[in-house]
């Protein structure tokens, strides 16, 4: 049976991040926590988060965006494009041998 989550956790060599998936049509479901460092004894730093569609936020930046045109921020957005899809790659090839 599968499962659909609602939420992501990132680890990391310096903590953790996780955050609650806000692309649905239940309130009150974002949320951020974040474990700084690796010791086994903390407490999670939790950050506000917007309620709202997920979707409906990512239309709005990207109007905001082409509303507010920069050149060199669309430079700098397309080069953190390109480097994700390297990671993305080079995941897929390490998961394939």
């Amino acid at each position: 049976m599968a499962v659909l989550q609602d939420n992501v956790r990132v680890i990391g060599a310096k903590g953790i991040i996780t955050c609650g998936y806000n692309n649905t049509t239940k309130p009150n479901t974002a949320f951020v926590e974040i474990k700084r460092g690796l010791d086994w004894n903390y407490e999670l730093e939790k950050i506000e988060v917007d309620s709202g569609s997920g979707f409906s936020f990512e239309a709005e930046a990207f109007a905001d965006h082409i509303k507010n045109y920069n050149k060199k921020e669309q430079i700098s957005m397309m080069n953190e494009s390109v480097d994700n899809i390297s990671t993305i790659l080079d995941i897929l090839n390490i998961i394939k041998k």
